[in-house]
Formats: C-alpha cells, structure tokens, sequence
C-alpha cells in the first residue's frame, strides 16, 4: 500500500512512533501520580512540576513541527501522509491535548455535562492563563483533521506552499495559541521568585516556542533561511562572484551592452529584514511588558529561537553550531541593550531600545555574512557596493536603518502614549 496512506513499512513506523511515545508519557504520569503521590495539578507561587510538564509537551509538540519542516526542506518527504515526523508531531498535540483535558476533568468540581453551558463551565475550571491552551487545541485539532482531508483531495504541498496552505496556517495559529498557556499563567500569577532566572524560565521557553512558530511560518523572509544568491544584488559584479546563480541582466542595442543589476535580492533582503524585526522587537518587548529581564532571560529567548531557525535553515546539520552564533550574538546584544538603555526608564528609552535591537541584529547579521564569505568593496565613482551581497553603501544602510524603524514603530504600539483624560467643561 502507497500514495496516500504510505507503504506497509511507513504505516507501522507511524504506529510505533505514536504508541511508544505517547505510551512513555502515560507511563510518567501514572508513576508520578499513583506511585511517587504528585498530584500534577497548577498550584500557585513559583512554576511547579504542573507548568514544566507542559512546557515539556510544548517541547515535544512543537519538535514535531521542526522535523517535519526540516524534512520537506531536506527532500526527505514523500507523498504520504502518514510519516514518521508527523507521528511526532501529532502525538506530541495529543498528549499536550490529553493532559489539559484531564487536569480540567480533574479540577471539575461536577461531572461533565456535555451542554454549551455544561462545556462552558467544565473549560472555565482551567487556572487562569490556561485558558487559550483549550482554544489552540480545538483549533488545531479541527486543523488537523482538515489537513489530512486537504492532502487527500490535493497532495502534499511542496515549496513555499507548505507555509501558505490554509490548513497548515491553522495549525500554527492553534500551535501558538496552545503553547502560549505557561507564559499566560506566569503572567497573571505573580511570586517572590519572578525576577529570577529559574523563576522566569517557563514564560522564557514558552514565549520562545511561540516566537519560533511564527519564524518557522516566515521563514521565506528570514536572512538565516535564504540562500546568498536569494539576496544578493551585486549579481555579475566582481564583487558577488562567490554567489551561485547571481547572473547579470544584460540590456543594450547592437554591440553595445551593459549590465544591469537586479534589486530582486535587494527587495528581498529589505522585506526581511522589516517582517523578523517586527516579530523580534514585538515578543521582546511583550516580555518586557511584564517582567524586568533577569540576566540571561533575553539570550535564552533568543537561543531557543535559533535553534528552530537554523535547523530548518539549508544546508548540512554538521554547520547547525556555527550557524546557532548569530541568533546567540543577538542574544547577548539585546541583554546588553536592556542594560544600558534602561528601557523601562522612559518612553524615549523604549522607542531607542526598539530601534537598536532591530538595528543591531540585522547588522550582526550583515558582519557575520562578511565573516563567512569574505570582505570587499568595488567601486565605479560614487557607486560603492559591498561583498559578498553586492548592495550598494545606500542601499545596506538604509536596510538596516528602516529595520530600525520598524522595531521603534512596535515600541510605539506596543508602549503607546497615555491618552489624555477628556477636559471637563
């Protein structure tokens, strides 16, 4: 049996994936709960053994995602359905699933009643924060079943269409939501221990799952993701010659030709640059809405973010620690940033702190790219252009300029004026 459903061997590694996994967890719990007497339920004060069974879920969960992403992008895909990274993946949603369901059932004060107020009342049982984690499960669950139907009519996506297919949109959105509960609860159930490292871990893994989601759905406008012959601009110029595939247009009349340098990779850079300081610089300041970073709490933020990204990044998994560098320097340079710029102080402060984390990173970015693939400058009167991209001197520092001014802009929205109480009279 093939197509769809896949072969006889794929079918039974599928089985055996979600049966040992899901099989293990089941096992933990009823060890923790039955022998070693945990009750694995949300207690108040500091994050118990409850918050970190669900942020290891999450793990699991979203680890899913990444292999299968890593898959398509490794050509190791096929057109079935049923594989092995989707066994993960899906037996990860449902043990996270599972356990909400339980501990909501276990919290009910009354049996179920399957009503709308019934069902109402059994879902409002979850500790506040846990609340969305429902909402992303039934979200995702209805995605899931839809995806399976979508690649039965359609097949397998393949390319960019992997993250532009609906179901497969629904599905981060229901995953984002969902994994989002720890950092929701931290959030709303202050303790002595929050300005700590260990006591604002949780809501640093969580924020970082859902930071890693949305990267992993923009990935096709992601610097770390794309190919130097993807952006490059130079493209025939002696200064991109390292770059597979950057040709030249050439345009003239009779004998008379002149190249042409194509901005593609230039509009492409640009657009990236602009959506990932967006999403950086607005789940940055989400947690600094609530917490005053501990030290070490930003770089691990961005840490977890990298190893997402440079996982699903091309090329072999042997550059995974070289390339896990750059979001690590940018981790480091925004835990610098909250240092010195203090942003908290004021609102200028945060609009600064905006612009330079955006600034700063695109441009650790852009030195890391000299490092890897060498420095050079050629020039014809004032037009100057850099290696090994081939953007011109305006255009890479305007790049970084206006993704700067994309991570004010957020601060603004996210840190917006106080609107004046109305004049009384």
């Amino acid at each position: 049996m093939g197509g769809f459903f896949g072969s006889a061997d794929e079918l039974r590694l599928f089985g055996i994936i979600t049966v040992a996994t899901l099989g293990t967890f089941a096992s933990w719990v009823f060890i923790r709960v039955k022998v070693m007497g945990s009750d694995l339920l949300p207690q108040a004060g500091p994050p118990g053994e409850f918050t970190w069974t669900t942020l290891a879920l999450s793990l699991w969960y979203f680890g899913g995602l990444v292999l299968d992403g890593w898959a398509h992008t490794h050509g190791v895909v096929d057109e079935a359905f049923f594989t092995p990274w989707h066994a993960i993946f899906y037996s990860g949603f449902t043990a996270f699933a599972g356990f909400i369901v339980w501990t909501l059932w276990r919290l009910a004060d009354a049996p179920i009643s399957f009503t709308p107020a019934g069902m109402k009342t059994f879902l409002s049982g979850m500790p506040k924060g846990y609340g969305p984690a429902v909402t992303g499960m039934v979200l995702f669950a209805i995605a899931g079943f839809g995806d399976m139907i979508w690649h039965a009519l359609f097949g397998i996506e393949g390319g960019l269409d992997i993250l532009l297919s609906t179901t497969h949109l629904m599905l981060a959105a229901g995953m984002a939501i969902g994994v989002m509960a720890p950092f929701w609860a931290s959030w709303h159930h202050p303790h002595e221990d929050e300005d700590t490292f260990s006591g604002q871990l949780p809501a640093v893994i969580s924020l970082g799952i859902m930071m890693s989601v949305m990267t992993f759905f923009t990935k096709y406008a992601h610097l770390q993701n794309l190919n130097l012959s993807e952006i490059c601009q130079g493209k025939g110029s002696t200064v991109a010659a390292g770059a597979e595939k950057c040709s030249t247009i050439l345009k003239g009349q009779g004998s008379s030709m002149t190249a042409v340098y194509d901005t593609g990779g230039l509009l492409l850079g640009v657009i990236s640059m602009e959506i990932q300081a967006v999403i950086m610089v607005g789940i940055t300041l989400l947690f600094l809405r609530r917490w005053k970073p501990a030290r070490g709490s930003l770089f691990t933020l961005f840490t977890i973010n990298g190893i997402a990204v440079v996982f699903l990044s091309p090329g072999d998994l042997k550059d995974i620690p070289i390339k896990l560098l750059l979001p690590m320097m940018t981790g480091l340079m925004a835990e610098v940033l909250v240092v010195k710029v203090q942003p908290h102080e004021s609102a200028l402060r945060m609009r600064s702190f905006g612009f330079l984390l955006a600034f700063l990173a695109v441009f650790i970015w852009w030195l890391c790219m000299l490092w890897a693939y060498g420095f050079a400058i050629e020039s014809s009167g004032l037009d100057i252009r850099f290696a090994p991209l081939g953007w011109t001197i305006h255009g890479t520092f305007g790049a970084f300029f206006l993704a700067g001014c994309a991570g004010a802009f957020i601060s603004l929205l996210m840190h917006p004026p106080e609107v004046p109480l109305p004049s009384k009279g």
